[in-house]
């Protein structure tokens, strides 16, 4: 994040499925305006708002009821269908999105649903940097986690309006940046 820009001074940063706060935790102390988490887990988001906001009142932590792609192994199912989810949140309202390991367990239709409400709330000049499996043969899902094929997703990225660059890999995580077209 430092070495891409993403936690400059003054800046406002959303972490989508930001857990408990395992990131968070070592935000606090930078001088960025402020920090919104959301996640679908309620306990992790009662724990961030009591150990977190209440020393650092400028991070939010949000929760919404989202519904899994994965039912079989969620005990927390939700009623908000992802693929349709609205993010609560004005246009243009963030220099910065992280998504680590979120597209991961969601498949291609909601993830592509996500890309359009990120380009939403993204800053003109702002980035985006996220982690997907992607495979080189047909799509699919393996228990929680589900694998793209690298032209489906990046045609997913183009539809929303955004441009991406592909960064690394670690293990099976594939991380890209994205912009605004």
């Amino acid at each position: 994040l430092n070495k891409l820009e993403m936690l400059e001074p003054g800046s406002d940063f959303l972490d989508i499925g930001c857990g408990c706060g395992r990131l968070t935790r070592h935000l606090v102390d930078l001088d960025i305006n402020s920090y919104t988490g959301f996640d679908r887990h309620p306990g992790m988001i009662e724990w961030c708002r009591k150990e977190i906001s209440s020393v650092a009142p400028h991070f939010t932590f949000d929760l919404f009821e989202l519904k899994s792609a994965y039912d079989e192994w969620d005990q927390i199912d939700g009623s908000i269908d992802a693929a349709e989810f609205h993010f609560p949140y004005e246009d243009k309202a963030f220099d910065s999105i992280l998504l680590a390991s979120v597209f991961t367990h969601m498949p291609l239709n909601e993830s592509g649903h996500y890309l359009t409400e990120m380009q939403r709330v993204l800053k003109p000049s702002g980035k985006v940097l996220l982690s997907v499996f992607l495979t080189d043969g047909e799509p699919y899902s393996e228990q929680i986690d589900f694998f793209y094929r690298k032209k489906d997703f990046e045609r997913a990225i183009k539809s929303a309006g955004l441009k991406g660059k592909f960064l690394m890999q670690t293990a099976r995580h594939c991380w890209y940046v994205l912009k605004r077209k």
